[in-house]
């Protein structure tokens, strides 16, 4: 097959040298060096001069004035980015205002990996829009591949950053528990940020250990959860240096709990229940906060609430308190099964 070698040349001062490219969706565009003439290739390889604001049509190569926004062939000559909803001229690569593709389906198996190199590049610049990066992250989690501990890390050290006034822990904690491996190597740093957290910030504790108690749960794996004890058995023993509890504010009753909660998924159940019910003898004054961290432990408390009920304290505010938390034991239960089964 024969091939043949055409010079192109400038249609306006005929020079054949030093011309800069440039690819376009209709083919190419040529910038002169010479005399500065940009021009375009299309219709039957021919160069012809773009007028400024000229639009070229990406399906037969024509030429369309500036306020054109279809061509005489039909097809339009302005797109509509998908992501940021701006209108660019059709023939250009990338939208002009945002940079991305033009036609790629940010839904797409392909756009969904962009967005995660897009929102890491942007996390990682000097203001980075966090609550955009968790969206983006949330959205694309399936296809991190290898960028699956940086993002993890940028999401502990939000939630290690966050504050009252800047809060971003709960939307960063929920994102770290769907990173699959990575949220379980991301266990034992989630607990020293809820331990460091839980004076000053108790909301962002509990959201830590509702993270723990979430991701430990679905890990059958018996070297992972050998190594969740030794996590459990850390916040055994900042609950013991504590001493005795003397919580009145509702966040301390929660991140309490929670941390009951985050011990008993952690395979530490019987010292979880242990630590629950040692408040719940501490009576009415004191021992709703028991049966608070009992509830939280969830459906493998319920032994230890049924003791209550058969009479083990002889203690009716208990046996109704017990009878309370199995209830309510129940019904979250009834509504993680929903929540599952939708996700499924």
């Amino acid at each position: 097959m024969s091939s043949e070698i055409i010079t192109l040349q400038c249609p306006k001062c005929g020079s054949t040298l030093n011309v800069d490219r440039k690819e376009m969706r209709f083919g190419l565009e040529f910038s002169c060096s010479h005399c500065g003439t940009t021009s375009v290739l299309i219709v039957e390889n021919h160069l012809h001069m773009c007028r400024e604001g000229d639009r070229v049509c990406a399906k037969c190569g024509c030429l369309g004035g500036a306020s054109a926004r279809y061509c005489q062939c039909g097809a339009a000559l302005i797109s509509t980015c998908q992501v940021c909803r701006m209108e660019f001229v059709v023939a250009h690569g990338i939208c002009d205002f945002c940079g991305w593709p033009n036609g790629l389906d940010p839904g797409s198996a392909e756009g969904l990996r962009l967005r995660v190199e897009r929102a890491l590049k942007k996390a990682e610049s000097r203001e980075p829009n966090w609550i955009s990066f968790i969206d983006e992250i949330s959205a694309a989690y399936a296809y991190l591949g290898n960028d699956g501990s940086r993002v993890t890390e940028l999401l502990l050290d939000l939630v290690r950053r966050s504050s009252e006034e800047n809060s971003y822990d709960l939307k960063a904690t929920f994102a770290i528990q769907r990173l699959g491996a990575d949220a379980v190597r991301a266990v034992p740093k989630l607990a020293e940020i809820a331990m460091s957290k839980w004076e000053n910030d108790p909301h962002c504790s509990s959201n830590c250990m509702g993270a723990i108690k979430f991701i430990a749960s679905d890990v059958r794996d018996a070297r992972q959860r050998k190594d969740f004890e030794s996590v459990g058995k850390k916040l055994v023993d900042f609950l013991d240096k504590k001493g005795p509890i003397s919580i009145t504010d509702a966040a301390h009753q929660i991140v309490f709990a929670s941390t009951c909660g985050a011990i008993a998924a952690l395979g530490l159940l019987e010292f979880a229940c242990a630590i629950a019910v040692r408040e719940c003898r501490k009576g009415m004054a004191d021992g709703c906060l028991g049966f608070r961290s009992l509830e939280a432990i969830g459906k493998p408390a319920v032994p230890t609430l049924t003791g209550f009920t058969k009479g083990l304290f002889r203690d009716r505010w208990m046996d109704q308190c017990a009878r309370s938390s199995l209830f309510l034991i129940e019904k979250m239960a009834e509504s993680d099964a929903s929540l599952r089964h939708l996700e499924l």
